[in-house]
Formats: C-alpha cells, structure tokens, sequence
C-alpha cells in the first residue's frame, strides 16, 4: 500500500508531498490499523475480543472522518457520510463472503458445492483447532 501510494506521483500535480513520505506514513498507518484489528483476537474470549476490534475500527473511522474534515476541507457530517457508506460497503460484501465461504449461502439450492462431501462443518473445525490451541 505504501508502495503504490509513492509510486502515484511526484507530489507536483496533487500537492500531496514528496512520494517517500507518503509511501511512509500510507505503510505506516496500514500496518498499525492491521495489527490494531487483529491483535484484539488474542485474547480467548471471542466476544470481548470482537468488542474491542470493533472499538477500534469505530474509533479509526472518526479519525478518517477527522482527517477529510481537517485536511481535505470536507464538512464533518458529509466526510462521516462517505466513511459509513464505504464501510458499510465493505461490512456487506464481507457478510455475503463469509457465508459463501462457510457454506451457509449456497451457490446451488439443490446442492452445496462448495464443501467436499467429507470435509467437516466449519463450526465443527474451529472448535477443534481453537481445543488443539489450549
């Protein structure tokens, strides 16, 4: 990510700074929001570690919303309005690929395909790979 965003331009058509500084921070901040959503997981009870990444990636999206607001010129509630609509974009398109994923959004009403007919259910997997774990 940071890669693409120096490689974009040169800074002299956007006004957006010299390429390896923005290559840095864009790397940076990726890198930070990663390990800020995952590193909740550690923590053995899904529930509370889910509420906290979620905490997180509320907390991250009014820093978004902060930043289109401050530097970019854009009105709070309008800069809010793209970061939601985008999200809940993403949430959707999340939601529709983890149950084809999982196998509860079937790709044939008359046949799941997409599990092999002797592999295990996924809850079934994640309880044991979450037993071995312990």
């Amino acid at each position: 990510m940071g890669f693409a965003e120096a490689l974009s331009d040169d800074g002299s058509l956007t006004g957006r700074g010299h390429p390896l500084m923005r290559g840095v921070i864009c790397g940076a901040m990726t890198t930070l929001c990663g390990v800020s959503h995952t590193l909740p997981f550690l923590i053995s009870s899904f529930s509370v570690a889910f509420t906290v990444a979620f905490a997180v990636v509320v907390v991250e999206l009014g820093v978004i919303t902060w930043i289109r607001h401050r530097y970019m010129d854009t009105p709070v509630v309008s800069a809010g309005l793209q970061v939601f609509v985008t999200i809940s974009a993403i949430g959707i398109r999340e939601l529709i690929a983890s149950q084809v994923i999982s196998g509860e959004a079937a790709v044939c009403p008359s046949q799941n395909r997409l599990r092999k007919k002797n592999s295990p259910d996924p809850q079934v997997l994640a309880q044991r790979i979450l037993a071995d774990a312990r």
